[in-house]
């Protein structure tokens, strides 16, 4: 299960996968939970190790103290490394002048190496989600002779460390710079790597500087009796200071975030836990519900502690039964198991799945129950009859083994046919197929029984076919004559097998909107010309249309030639 960053022991690893720095997200290592002087309810994180080399302070050339003029300014409230390191502005946009001799490390001129004012701000790579996250802390900062001693307070979400906070010595004995950190408690703890990215976009070189070797990275914390100088943590993890416009120092920023952000329950490949940011919808439902066979209720609720709206999604062993939108979190809800969809499933385990997704993700849980034998019988199984072009003498006869009265309805293609009351005491029942003349040729069809108990016990019994023309018919094209045909003669050769009937009739005005169809059947087979009887007035013409019935043993019927003749 997730877990609260809070739970989390001092050096652990902590990222947001989608905050990130030269492309890759930035591991952070937790310092401390609810250290003194940090905002309410926060942690403290530092970066696991150096992010990036950068001056702290660009030379000024405007500036009337000849060390800041030539080697950058250590008073942190106006470095530029603290201004970068709080800006989400885009690439070139985050540098403002901090006062009136101020100098932005925009080249080579003023930073001994790495000039970066055309970069983005440090937190223009970060998610909104940690941005939202991070919290605005107080850090006290000694300030240099130079500019009056004493201290002064800065309010930022990002900060450098202090001399104090990471267990070396005070600067001004008078003005600790807030207190230690528990995260540090020896020189070896407060030695840093840098990364393979901040060594790759790197201009300075030194076999020194590589993944593998410690490097030394700034601190907040002003030389008191200098105006340039700025304390650092060197390789070794002790303390020293150099001159704020050099680029060739480690930076490994400092944020304060919530301790109630929630982490995932194990580390990746990296060793950090990842930031959660949106938890899922959690369910709560009972898992196994035992031996069904009537129609029964799911109970379950759903909250997110969010405040998200939360979709519900229930299946039946796969296949989405329910979807509720919007679903009322912390409130008793139901689906029901209807007879009809229990009726169909065959004995034995069955699985509900219910599941609940928020806007960032999802969870589900599980419920099984088991379908045992209903009271309720219907005869015989179900079944696929095949190909067939007549109705089929289908009869099925319905039980009860604990003597409850039972309602058969039938059902053809899901359209209701018939219902049968008392259908227990019926005997054997004939599906009623009057209709089936009607259902569509060289088509699937399914004839349905279902039967109901007066407890809400239900069963199905499913007879499926393939639909088959009964009959091959055709009309011959119409014969335009001058005045009424008195005789005609067909001749028909087709395939006997099986003995189909045939149907022939005749017309002598087949040019009229409605044709008299005369049978003609009987002259046909005594191979005597038909006489007809119909005196029409007008649309004359002669046709003849030809039916050659299936029976029970005749599945195809063919008809090889047809001709006629009249006068």
């Amino acid at each position: 299960m997730p877990r609260l960053l809070s739970s989390l022991p001092v050096g652990s690893l902590v990222k947001d996968a989608e905050s990130k720095y030269y492309g890759a997200p930035i591991i952070w290592k937790v310092m401390e939970h609810g250290h003194t002087g940090d905002p309410t309810g926060s942690s403290a994180l530092v970066t696991e190790k150096i992010i990036s080399l950068k001056a702290f302070d660009a030379q000024e050339p405007n500036n009337s103290n000849s060390d800041r003029k030539s080697y950058g300014n250590n008073r942190y409230l106006y470095a530029n490394l603290l201004q970068w390191l709080n800006s989400d502005a885009s690439a070139g946009k985050w540098y403002t002048v901090q006062h009136s001799a101020d100098h932005a490390p925009d080249s080579a001129s003023y930073v001994t190496y790495n000039p970066y004012s055309a970069e983005a701000g440090f937190l223009s790579g970060f998610s909104e989600n940690f941005k939202a996250a991070m919290m605005q802390a107080t850090k006290r900062t000694v300030k240099s002779s130079t500019d009056g001693g004493n201290y002064e307070d800065i309010t930022k979400k990002v900060h450098l460390l202090s001399s104090t906070e990471v267990g070396l010595a005070n600067e001004n004995s008078s003005y600790p710079e807030g207190s230690k950190y528990e995260l540090f408690s020896d020189n070896a703890s407060r030695v840093a790597y840098p990364t393979a990215e901040a060594v790759e976009n790197n201009a300075y070189t030194s076999s020194s500087l590589n993944k593998s070797k410690p490097w030394y990275y700034w601190l907040r914390t002003p030389h008191a009796s200098d105006a340039c100088y700025v304390r650092f943590v060197n390789e070794d993890g002790s303390r020293y200071y150099d001159n704020a416009c050099f680029g060739n120092f480690g930076v490994r920023p400092a944020c304060f975030v919530s301790s109630s952000i929630v982490v995932s329950d194990s580390v990746g490949e990296d060793g950090a836990y990842t930031i959660i940011w949106n938890m899922p919808p959690k369910i709560t439902t009972e898992k196994e519900l035992g031996d069904k066979n009537i129609p029964f209720n799911v109970e379950y609720s759903v909250t997110d502690t969010d405040g998200d709206g939360v979709t519900v999604t229930i299946s039946l062993d796969g296949k989405v039964q329910e979807v509720v939108e919007q679903a009322e979190q912390g409130a008793t809800l139901t689906h029901t198991v209807t007879g009809s969809v229990l009726g169909r499933l065959t004995l034995g385990t069955h699985t509900i799945t219910i599941q609940a997704a928020d806007s960032a993700g999802n969870t589900s849980e599980e419920v099984t129950f088991t379908k045992v034998a209903s009271t309720t019988v219907i005869s015989g199984s179900d079944e696929d009859i095949g190909t067939i072009w007549f109705a089929p003498d289908y009869t099925y006869t319905v039980t009860d083994s604990e003597g409850y009265s039972v309602t058969a309805t039938e059902y053809i293609d899901g359209t209701e046919t018939r219902t049968v009351k008392r259908a227990d005491e019926q005997g054997s029942i004939a599906f009623d197929l009057s209709s089936f003349a009607e259902l569509t040729n060289e088509e699937d069809h399914i004839l349905t029984v279902r039967a109901v108990n007066t407890e809400g016990g239900e069963v199905y019994r499913e007879i499926r076919f393939h639909k088959l023309p009964d009959r091959l018919q055709f009309q011959s094209k119409g014969i335009e004559t001058d005045a009424a045909a008195e005789r005609i003669m067909v001749n028909l050769l087709y395939d006997k097998t099986g003995n189909p009937k045939v149907m022939i009739e005749g017309t002598n005005n087949s040019e009229s909107e409605n044709p008299v169809w005369e049978d003609m059947t009987n002259d046909w087979k005594k191979g005597e010309p038909h006489y007809f009887e119909n005196k029409p007035e007008d649309g004359f013409g002669v046709a003849v249309r030809v039916t050659i019935f299936k029976n029970e043993t005749t599945q195809r019927v063919y008809c090889n030639g047809f001709g006629l003749c009249f006068t």
